[in-house]
């Protein structure tokens, strides 16, 4: 469903997400991360999944990402997209890598991750996403990559959500 000339390009929305949430948590500011994420959400790493329902439940795992990576003096938090597609119009599904520097060193490395995207009340929302990280998405401390990072799968559709 990408080549729809009447809907705006899905990378570049992708692209724009990602900036925002990477700012937000380097400058810990929840109300702009929260703003992006719907309730429920769905976040999937290696070690686990984790539905977050409530806003204090989100709050819990962004300030512990948002001080870890402010105790390791990370300066940047860089999340370039690699695909994304329309799968309705109002979904986006898209992968990008995630690189974790301080002044420009890698203080992990590179690792794979997948989001989806709905367009809920007008705005685009991040309703699942699957990280390729060692570490538990409610205790994420600094993210753990293994030596080949797996990414894991993601359902078609949540059981917290209709299809559309």
């Amino acid at each position: 469903m990408d080549a729809h000339p009447h809907l705006p390009d899905p990378k570049a929305i992708y692209q724009e997400h990602l900036d925002a949430l990477s700012a937000a948590l380097l400058s810990g500011n929840f109300s702009a991360f929260a703003a992006r994420m719907a309730l429920p959400c769905r976040i999937i790493t290696e070690a686990a999944e984790r539905v977050f329902s409530t806003r204090d439940e989100l709050a819990s795992a962004f300030f512990s990402m948002s001080r870890n990576l402010k105790s390791q003096s990370v300066t940047d938090h860089v999340r370039i997209a690699t695909a994304a597609t329309y799968v309705s119009e109002t979904r986006i599904c898209g992968s990008h890598v995630t690189h974790i520097l301080r002044d420009g060193k890698r203080l992990t490395q590179p690792y794979p991750n997948r989001i989806r995207l709905e367009l809920i009340d007008g705005k685009w929302l991040e309703t699942v996403a699957a990280h390729a990280l060692l570490t538990d998405p409610a205790k994420i401390t600094m993210p753990k990559v293994a030596a080949q990072p797996h990414l894991p799968e993601m359902n078609e559709y949540d059981p917290e959500r209709t299809p559309q």
